[in-house]
């Protein structure tokens, strides 16, 4: 499960609104909005992380639902749904760095292209950030290699990679899946 899915089930099952979450946990408004859109999601062990498992177990005993739940439990849920996601990025990310060192790709021409940020893509091959969409990111990096990297050696380095003979077609979406991990 996702971890805004998950956070949006607890404010469900609380009976509560995102505004007394966010008042509970200390936690502005604006950042329960990003977590429950996906948008953002705090590291695991982070204080935020603490804060809202506490602020969700508290208002369960307040409003005595969800069996009685524990800040542990809570905590142990939501962290894991941050380490799905934290496998996803480390994923990513190294085969972001695969890609662009086998290719020598301009990381400024990516990001112009892509029109995401050049320091966010530094930032996300680093692993320090994390695109809000993983699948619409690799897409664009996909569309980007094969538009971009045509000559037969590049193809063959890209196909090496992909570890696809050159019969194959489709390079975009094969790339794609290969940035994702699947």
């Amino acid at each position: 499960m996702k971890f805004g899915d998950l956070l949006n089930s607890y404010i469900e099952s609380l009976g509560c609104t995102a505004k007394e979450l966010a008042d509970r946990s200390g936690i502005s408004p604006a950042v329960i909005s990003r977590y429950r859109s996906g948008e953002r999601t705090p590291q695991a062990g982070s204080r935020q992380m603490d804060m809202l498992a506490e602020a969700i177990a508290a208002l369960a005993a307040d409003r005595k639902v969800c069996g009685g739940i524990t800040k542990e439990e809570v905590l142990q849920k939501l962290e894991g749904c941050v380490a799905e996601k934290d496998n996803d990025s480390v994923r990513l990310m190294n085969n972001l760095n695969t890609l662009i060192l086998a290719l020598h790709v301009n990381v400024n021409a990516l990001a112009k292209y892509t029109n995401y940020d050049a320091s966010s893509i530094c930032r996300i091959r680093t692993g320090k950030r994390s695109p809000s969409n993983p699948a619409e990111f690799a897409r664009a990096v996909s569309a980007y290699v094969v538009r971009r990297y045509t000559s037969a050696d590049d193809l063959d380095i890209i196909r090496e990679l992909l570890g696809c003979s050159p019969e194959e077609a489709d390079l975009e979406d094969k790339i794609m899946d290969f940035l994702l991990g699947k």
